[in-house]
């Protein structure tokens, strides 16, 4: 249906499955913003919170029931927005319905929901993006630049630092991301699938992990995670995820022949030291709010100005690293890296 009514013209008229934090605080605000974007209907189980939210945001239709919000004619793109335990079954009823999807991170909690998410999108010729809203970072953009330009010489090695203070208390409406049945994992898959993303997007397709975690029972998910990945393109990468700790850190360095640099925050502030340049510092804004960009893409791509950058193809990228590294502490030896593989 979207497909087919896409053009210069076409606007978005969103349907939201799962209207919680992410959609209030991020891609909410952003769907308004966007010329072109709007909230048409809302679908939470809690129908309550479902009108709250409603209310709020201008939205008129509210369901408790995915398949009311799919029976609803307004509705032309899906944003599946639930914890990631629904975002496969999601995802193929939005399909099914012959919408196009805008599915959150992580993609899902394994790579073969991945590519059920894939399949079902592919054969109802729908458009199926991942929500991976940090390749639109001013910041992401240019370490794609400084590692794709040579300024750093051949990258060879890089450290992925990802710390946190203690966990949220067990009674708090987010712990759900600290049961593996509904999350996938606990960090490492939460808040670092954003950082295996950018990993991917700077050096391309991971060929192996070896990795070390410690689940801290009765915890049913990894407080720690050390973990070494290997790129097909030779860069080597030392990832480091934990919680507790008394000074958090979202940092990732890069070294090169001719150069280093170092994202700390990772998002907003950038040192690189080169042979040619010596030592240059910047510093970037975040943009508000955070989902404006990937939405604005999501548009083009649908009035066919642009080629999806996180197609479902790109999203499971994530999910194929970090279930090497879970696989490989799990077992205790090195794993090989899964290929994509969606057979149509």
């Amino acid at each position: 249906v979207a497909r087919r009514e896409a053009s210069g013209e076409f606007e978005l008229r969103w349907g939201i499955i799962g209207c919680g934090d992410v959609c209030e605080r991020k891609s909410g605000p952003a769907m308004r913003k966007v010329p072109g974007s709007s909230i048409v209907a809302v679908m939470r189980r809690d129908l309550e919170k479902a009108r709250d939210f409603a209310q709020r945001h201008g939205v008129h239709r509210v369901y408790n029931r995915v398949e009311d919000l799919l029976a609803d004619p307004l509705v032309n793109a899906v944003y599946v927005a639930t914890p990631p335990h629904l975002h496969c079954e999601m995802t193929v009823k939005a399909a099914e319905s012959g919408r196009p999807v805008l599915v959150e991170k992580p993609m899902a909690r394994t790579p073969d929901e991945c590519r059920r998410m894939i399949r079902a999108c592919a054969l109802n010729n729908v458009l199926l993006m991942v929500a991976y809203y940090r390749r639109f970072f001013p910041m992401t953009r240019h370490l794609q630049e400084l590692v794709a330009g040579g300024d750093l010489g051949e990258v060879r090695h890089a450290r992925l630092y990802l710390t946190f203070a203690t966990r949220i208390s067990p009674t708090d409406e987010r712990a759900w991301r600290w049961n593996p049945e509904i999350s996938g994992g606990g960090q490492l898959m939460d808040i670092g699938s954003h950082r295996i993303d950018i990993l991917h997007c700077l050096f391309g397709p991971a060929s192996e992990a070896t990795a070390w975690f410690d689940p801290h029972p009765p915890d049913k998910v990894e407080r720690t995670v050390s973990a070494t990945v290997v790129y097909r393109s030779g860069v080597v990468v030392s990832i480091l995820v934990d919680e507790g700790m008394a000074f958090p850190e979202d940092c990732l360095e890069i070294q090169g022949t001719k150069g280093r640099l170092v994202a700390r925050p990772f998002d907003t502030n950038l040192t690189v030291h080169t042979l040619a340049r010596g030592k240059r510092t910047y510093s970037f804004q975040v943009p508000q709010p955070s989902h404006e960009k990937l939405i604005a893409h999501f548009l083009d791509v649908m009035r066919g100005q642009a080629r999806p950058l996180i197609p479902g193809e790109e999203g499971i990228q994530a999910n194929l690293v970090i279930d090497a590294i879970y696989r490989s502490a799990l077992e205790g030896r090195t794993v090989a890296v899964e290929s994509v593989d969606v057979d149509l």
